[in-house]
C-alpha cells in the first residue's frame, strides 16, 4: 500500500507540474481563454488504462484541487472540476472498450471536458451568450486531446512497465 501512495503522490506532482507549465506557455493566447494541451490528464488515463481506476482518478482529481488552491480561483477551480469529472467518465468507459488508441480515448476526453467547461460556464455567468467559443474548444480539445494520446502511446511503447499492472 505505501508503495502505491508514493507512486499516486510522485504522479500527482508530476501531473500539477505539467499543469502549471502548460499554464504558463499557452497563457499569452487570447481568443481561448485558459488554453493548454491537457497533458495532465495522460497521468490518471494511463493509470486508468493500466487497471488502477482509483488511482487514476484520486491523482486527477486532487492535482485539480493542488492546482486551484495554488496556481488559481474558485472559477478556475469549477471549470477544470466539471471538465475533469467528464473526461475521466470518457476515459473509464472508452479505455474498457479496447477499440480506441490513447489518441481515440484522449480525443473523446478532451472534448468531454471542453463540453463540461462551456456547461459550467453558462452556469456560471449565468449567460448562453459563452456558447461562441464552443466551436473553438471542441476543434482545440480534439487536436490536443489527438496529440495528448499519441504523445501517451509513444511513451507507453518505449516505457512499457513504468506504471505496473
Amino acid at each position: 500500500m505505501a508503495k502505491k501512495i508514493t507512486l499516486y503522490s510522485l504522479l500527482t506532482l508530476f501531473a500539477l507540474a505539467i499543469s502549471y507549465v502548460e499554464g504558463l506557455v499557452f497563457a499569452f493566447i487570447p481568443f481561448i481563454p485558459g488554453f493548454k494541451l491537457g497533458l495532465a490528464n495522460s497521468v490518471s488515463m494511463l493509470l486508468i488504462s493500466k487497471k488502477q481506476v482509483r488511482g487514476g482518478v484520486a491523482v486527477n482529481f486532487v492535482r485539480i484541487i493542488l492546482s486551484a488552491l495554488l496556481f488559481g480561483n474558485f472559477y478556475s477551480f469549477v471549470f477544470s472540476l466539471a471538465g475533469g469529472v467528464l473526461s475521466t467518465l470518457a476515459v473509464l468507459i472508452f479505455t474498457n472498450f479496447k477499440i480506441f488508441s490513447f489518441a481515440g480515448v484522449g480525443t473523446v476526453a478532451a472534448v468531454c471536458h471542453n463540453l463540461a467547461q462551456i456547461t459550467a460556464a453558462i452556469f456560471i455567468i449565468d449567460t448562453v451568450g459563452i456558447i461562441y467559443l464552443l466551436p473553438i474548444m471542441i476543434i482545440s480539445g480534439a487536436v490536443t486531446g489527438f496529440i495528448s494520446g499519441i504523445l501517451l502511446e509513444i511513451f507507453t511503447n518505449k516505457y512499457p512497465r513504468i506504471i505496473p499492472e
